[in-house]
């Protein structure tokens, strides 16, 4: 298998980019658990999976992929990961609600958001951009330290218009934000489309940015691995680890853009009809990446140091978005 690479200008990929200072940053402060017992229990539930299907949500627990509560929603949600080791972020057509995967319980909190977009975590902050209004939502990562009672205090900056976009908050407390309208927006990502004729959501090739150089590279992928925006993770060694259409998840070396393993997985799969439809995901934690299989209602725990796949769990609904605690 080959690989080529094509070096594109970075200057023109972060000229759709705006950094904003964000130093009015959330008022939370950090705070200890209320008890030793009830810290203990955090601690044994931290790392747990979310799972949405058509008209729920189900948690599961990462080591056996127990489903240890289940909770009605609406038809279609996304999930997000909110960077506590507890807290997941629902997307719905009211905003982003908070599921709490310790009790398990899914609260009433809501951050209001027309239409609810991505959620980004570094830094301590965990950001949430709205793309019906552009408004990017900052709270401390740990802001349901003590609970779930009330929403924490946050920062919000509004982009000069709405847009599908994407925040994050730099460590040195900058805010890296996307501009656009609703025509467009620029974002840069590992996944890569250069067609915007084609109306298909499957895609041969991946973007390595190199922030320091000021460059990025297209490494085409072999004609057998083909994946959608939701098959790459980055894992073990800090490869890229993407599940392809042949039912492989495929190691990727950022350093050579060489794939230099794959680990069979799940049965062949076709891309989505719709972007909403149904179709294999994967979500990485330390070296277990877990991959769902909607084709068998199934989700799957890999080793990714070895490729075995540790453990498999069939679910009585057919898994669709999912993200790690």
């Amino acid at each position: 298998m080959t690989q080529h690479k094509r070096r594109v200008a970075f200057a023109a990929t972060v000229a759709g980019i705006s950094l904003l200072a964000a130093g009015c940053a959330s008022g939370t402060t950090e705070s200890p658990r209320e008890s030793d017992a009830s810290s203990n229990s955090v601690d044994a539930a931290e790392g747990r999976i979310a799972v949405g299907y058509e008209g729920g949500v189900a948690v599961l627990d990462p080591e056996t992929l127990e489903v240890v509560g289940e909770f009605a929603s609406e038809d279609f949600v996304r999930l997000n990961a909110f960077g506590d080791g507890r807290t997941v972020a629902v997307t719905t057509s009211e905003g982003f609600q908070i599921l709490d995967t310790a009790e398990p319980a899914l609260t009433d909190l809501v951050f209001d958001a027309t239409a609810a977009g991505h959620v980004v975590i570094h830094g301590g902050k965990t950001v949430l951009f709205d793309d019906g209004t552009g408004t990017t939502t900052i709270v401390d990562t740990d802001a349901f330290a003590d609970g779930y009672g009330s929403l924490p205090e946050a920062t919000a900056y509004t982009s000069d218009a709405p847009h599908h976009g994407v925040s994050i908050v730099l460590e040195d407390g900058l805010l890296l934000t996307t501009v656009g309208d609703e025509n467009g927006r620029t974002v840069i990502v590992g996944d890569y489309k250069n067609d915007p004729d084609d109306e298909s959501y499957l895609l041969n090739a991946v973007a390595l940015i190199d922030t320091a150089a000021h460059s990025y590279e297209v490494i085409d992928l072999p004609d057998e691995v083909q994946y959608t925006w939701r098959d790459v993770a980055r894992g073990p060694g800090d490869r890229a680890y993407i599940l392809s259409t042949d039912g492989q998840i495929h190691v990727l070396d950022p350093e050579t853009g060489e794939i230099t393993d794959a680990y069979p997985v799940i049965e062949a799969w076709e891309g989505p009809a719709e972007w909403q439809n149904p179709h294999p995901a994967i979500k990485v934690d330390g070296t277990i990446a877990y991959v769902t299989e909607p084709a068998k209602n199934s989700i799957h725990a890999i080793d990714l140091t070895t490729g075995e796949v540790l453990s498999s769990v069939e679910l009585d609904h057919t898994p669709n978005e999912i993200a790690i605690s």
